[in-house]
């Protein structure tokens, strides 16, 4: 561009500048005032408000120090004293009060008149023409019994001030009347705080009685006097607040000094009027002041940005070429990196589609996954993007801090059962109940940090604990404490572990998927909720990650509480030092100090010698315990531990998921959840096919997982997310049984039934419809509450099937319950025949199967299918370098060879596992042939016993066309009873995990995405 034509541009923009800045200094005369004006009025709208805050806080004082001493009085009336021992107790409170005005300010007297006689702190005697029950104090008080009543400001006879008096009716526990007390205070003080308000000079605040008389003027000869009385000015201005007494209201006048004035003016609760009175005079100086001002900074605005005009176009017409090579490049890039990337995704999926082998299907399989990974990490640069612009709100809601945890526990679960890794939780007891905050980014930021000591702990344990400090009467500090055994953080890279786009020892985690934004996320909401993550590492040993956030609570019930505590017996059979501890650490924390076996010989003795209610065992020890388990022990509740990375395979017995902590202690010893985690038809007392029930909850997970466990009854099953959509469907709908979620967003369970009961003014089917709650909060005195806000029972979460078949079978009408029928098809016939497996103690793994031998038979051909395809892997993963895919598998092995009653074979796994663990490649290079030999042999005998045509059943005989029909459909209990069908079959790991992705797709309400896994696995068959 020529300089001719640069010289003209720029001129024509100089001449814009000055024309426009031109237009604004004349145009701000005429608008500066309205924009000033606005301004002032907005202000003293302020003022006033904070004005009202004010009295009302100190109305409010008097009414807390009322209410305490009516209840004082109230016990000491029940508890038999008389009006004189009243009245000397109203004598020591008068001269307590008088003497610390901190306690109440403007305080002046308290009395009242108790069981017929009139009693005065003061000591003063009224005449004997005085009637306390003619005053207004007393007249008020008895209209509204329940309520703190005000009177009309007064003036005092006897201190010649502007009081008030506060007064209450007394009643008793049972409803009788003892009487009403007052207390006056003085006006004095917040009289001379109001007038003392001033916006703009020459400004003035004003009180106004109920009747439209002054209480408040700097004027104190209106003080007492009506407005109408004061001329015509204030008699405009007492009709003006008649018609607008709420909402803060302009009013111009010109008072009796003949000055013009604005008033804003607004009605408080009790029905006094407060205001601001400003003379309209001072409006029109800083309109003037204003409009000078922004006359000048515009003529110096205009020459400054003439000659920031001129110099940025010269920069923007050097640098317009180079922005527009920088615009193509990042389109052209975009492009090139999305075409690439569609196709790579697209053919994985077409791939994984066709009929191709096992070893084809696994690298397409890692191809898609690697593109899912690019996408999360895309996402994490939109959340980051997001943090910047400050787009991310942080919002408040009411939660339940156990499931918070147990949803994170579950999903972290899975991952370090992949590796040989303990993960342990510390759950503090005490933390209340109920939180309000954000914790959908809470659960953001533990997965974000668990997630991170998963990927960088190669073997060793993780901890996670939850603590927190009190900070005020309804706040308090959440501390989420990840401790790892992994690689740790080196000093110089601890500076960059927050900082967005790094990645720290890049060198030793090269195989490690990240972008480095996760900390930087998880950091920025820890600080948005008041709080921060710091952390503590020593290289090549482990890292400590501290994420603090602070929260609000409403209520001081604990989390986790023992009913009973002091009266529950525990024994706990725990070998290894370190679960040992973290169980202990969980049992102090609930109030429990059970009694620790260390070997087998000491927990069954302590058996023998001690009544306990409850005995623990970890699924390790489990079949050693059950199969001398006998009814000596039938008082004891057995609770089986499952290790992670194993499925419960006890029936008739108690079980839950590791790892265990105070939350899920709680729950188990207040007989909330004691029931084996089995799910089945097993369980199932009837079954109820004209019956129609209704789930509601606002998780989508949560329905699915209940409306699973009914499925097996065969009921109607209606769902719904809210509390609002289920008073619809109940309108519409005639239900046998509804169970309703506690805490749902805006309308929650108890407000939900009370609406329900609501319906019953007109039909009675309202009133009987049997509503249970769902509930985590499974901790003392919750049913009590449930049972009096109109709900008939409450069933505990996670759900126990035992349980829920009991509530089913009180609650749902006889008339609609059928018999289960007694002998299931599975246990007929040959599949109830014993059977003989050398190697195998096949009356271990039968109790340890419940006494069901069908179910039995099935765990050994599922053991089969397992040791098949984990054979051909041992031998590969021992010579690996790194020992963790190793000592993963025999882990694997060692849980099912015991499971199935092959105990010498998994004594043998379990030392390889504690050599894998340790590194020690001598004894599994001595050791791993031996084994491989023992479950070859093992496999063929188990399989010879069961004549099995094949250990792996394969894609066919699923028969997924029925679920397909049923998920076309959106029938929700057929897709139930397919899923519950499925469960039953002997699945190898590549089936079990395409049927596992199919019920996830399902658990999410992806139906659609469903039926696409379907479609693919038919065609891979």
């Amino acid at each position: 561009m020529d300089s001719k034509q640069l010289f003209r541009e720029n001129l024509t923009q100089v001449m814009v500048i000055f024309l426009v800045f031109a237009l604004m200094v004349v145009a701000s005369n005429s608008f500066t005032s309205s924009i000033v004006e606005r301004q002032i009025a907005q202000g003293a709208e302020e003022m006033v408000l904070t004005t009202e805050a004010k009295v009302q806080a100190w109305l409010q004082e008097a009414h807390v120090s009322l209410v305490q001493d009516a209840v004082s009085v109230v016990d000491r009336v029940e508890m038999g004293q008389s009006p004189q021992q009243i009245e000397e107790y109203f004598v020591v409170l008068n001269e307590a009060i008088l003497q610390d005005p901190a306690i109440l300010s403007g305080f002046l007297d308290i009395y009242g008149y108790v069981n017929g006689e009139y009693i005065d702190g003061s000591g003063w005697r009224p005449p004997a023409e005085y009637d306390p029950r003619e005053r207004p104090w007393y007249i008020n008080a008895m209209g509204n019994r329940g309520k703190v009543v005000i009177t009309d400001p007064y003036v005092d006879a006897e201190l010649d001030i502007l009081v008030v008096t506060l007064s209450l009716a007394l009643v008793g526990d049972a409803g009788e009347d003892f009487g009403v007390i007052g207390i006056d205070v003085d006006l004095g003080k917040i009289a001379g705080y109001v007038t003392s308000m001033q916006y703009s000079r020459g400004g003035y605040g004003l009180l106004v009685s109920p009747d439209l008389t002054f209480l408040a003027h700097p004027n104190t000869s209106y003080v007492g006097q009506p407005l109408e009385s004061l001329g015509g000015p204030y008699k405009a201005l007492a009709d003006e607040m008649r018609d607008k007494p709420e909402t803060i209201t302009e009013f111009t006048m010109r008072n009796n000094e003949g000055v013009v004035v604005i008033v804003f003016y607004r009605q408080m609760y009790n029905g006094w009027y407060i205001g601001i009175a400003s003379p309209r005079s001072s409006y029109f100086q800083d309109v003037r002041t204003m409009a000078f001002a922004l006359a000048f900074i515009g003529i110096i605005m205009m020459v400054v940005l003439s000659a920031f005009s001129i110099r940025i176009n010269m920069a923007r017409y050097r640098s317009d070429e180079e922005n527009k090579a920088k615009s193509s490049f990042l389109a052209r890039v975009s492009h090139e990196i999305r075409t690439p990337m569609n196709s790579i995704l697209g053919m994985a999926e077409i791939i994984l589609r066709k009929d191709i082998s096992e070893e084809v299907y696994e690298y397409a399989s890692v191809i898609k996954q690697a593109g899912n990974t690019l996408l999360s990490i895309i996402n994490d640069i939109l959340d980051f993007s997001k943090i910047e612009s400050g787009r991310v709100a942080i919002e408040s809601r009411k939660y339940h801090p156990a499931s918070l945890i147990n949803d994170v526990v579950n999903v972290i679960r899975i991952q370090v059962a992949e590796k040989p890794i303990d993960f342990f939780v510390n759950l503090d007891g005490s933390i209340p109940a109920e939180m309000v905050g954000d914790d959908v980014r809470i659960r953001q930021i533990l997965i974000n940090i668990l997630n991170n000591a998963v990927k960088y702990t190669r073997q060793g344990y993780i901890t996670l604990s939850v603590q927190m400090k009190r900070l005020g009467p309804d706040t308090l500090k959440l501390f989420f404490i990840v401790e790892d055994s992994g690689i740790g953080i080196s000093a110089g890279d601890m500076k960059q572990l927050f900082k967005e786009f790094t990645r720290v020892d890049r060198e030793t985690n090269r195989g490690i998927e990240g972008v480095g934004l996760g900390l930087t996320i998880a950091n920025s909401f820890c600080r948005a909720m008041g709080g921060e993550i710091t952390v503590e590492s020593t290289y090549g040993k482990g890292s400590t990650f501290t994420a603090a956030v602070v929260q609000r609570f409403e209520d001081e019930t604990p989390l986790a509480e023992v009913q009973h505590a002091g009266t529950k017996r525990v024994l706990v059979y725990e070998r290894r030092p370190k679960h040992a501890a973290t169980l202990l650490e969980a049992f102090w924390s609930i109030g429990i100090h059970p009694a620790m076996a260390g070997e087998l010989e000491d927990f069954m003795t302590g058996l023998e010698g001690t009544k306990y209610d409850y005995a623990f065992v970890s699924s390790t020890y489990a079949a050693e315990c059950i199969s001398r388990w006998n009814k000596v022990f039938s008082s004891t509740q057995l609770i089986i531990m499952i290790e992670l990375g194993e499925t419960s395979a006890y029936r008739d017995t108690g079980s839950v998921h590791m790892p265990i902590y105070s939350g899920v202690l709680a729950n188990v010893l207040n007989d909330s959840n004691t029931t084996a985690l089995t799910h089945g038809d097993e369980w199932i007392s009837f079954t109820a096919p004209a019956a129609r029930a209704l789930i509601v909850d606002d998780m989508a997970t949560n329905i699915r997982v209940a409306a699973e466990l009914m499925a097996p009854y065969k009921m109607q099953i209606d769902t719904c997310l809210s509390g609002e959509e289920a008073l619809k469907l109940v309108r519409e709908n005639r239900y046998d049984i509804v169970f309703m979620d506690h805490m749902m967003p805006e309308m929650d369970g108890i407000s939900a039934t009370t609406g329900i009961r609501a319906l019953g003014e007109n039909d009675p089917y309202y009133r009987d419809l049997p509503v249970v709650m769902l509930t985590a909060n499974a901790v003392s005195g919750q049913k009590d509450l449930f049972l009096k806000s109109g709900l008939n029972d409450f069933l505990a979460k996670p759900i126990g099937v035992q349980k829920l078949d009991e509530i089913l079978r009180t609650w749902l009408p006889d008339e609609k319950q059928v018999p289960a029928s007694e002998p299931l098809a599975e246990e007929s016939g040959d599949d109830t025949a014993a059977i003989s497996i050398e190697g195998v103690d096949t009356e271990r793994g039968l109790a340890l199967a419940g006494g069901s031998m069908a179910a039995y038979k099935k765990i050994l051909a599922i053991f089969c299918g397992d040791v098949g395809e984990r054979l051909p892997l041992i031998l590969a993963e021992a010579a690996q370098a790194d020992l963790s895919p190793y000592t993963i598998t025999v882990h694997a092995l060692k849980g099912a060879a015991r499971s199935v009653g092959a105990m010498e074979t998994g004594e043998l796994a379990a030392e390889l596992e504690e050599a894998g663990k340790a590194g020690n490649r001598l004894v599994i290079a001595e050791k791993t042939g031996a084994f491989l030999e023992r479950l070859e042999l093992l496999r063929s005998r188990i399989s010879a016993a069961l004549e099995l045509r094949s250990l792996s059943p394969g894609y066919a005989s699923l028969d997924l066309g029925p679920l397909k029909e049923a998920l076309l459909a959106m029938d929700t209990e057929s897709v139930n009873t397919q899923l519950l069908k499925y469960g039953k079959l002997a699945l190898g790991s590549r089936e079990k995990a395409l049927v596992s992705e199919i019920e996830q797709c399902i658990l999410l309400f992806e139906y659609d995405k469903a039926v696409e896994r379907i479609d693919r696995l038919v065609h891979n068959t």
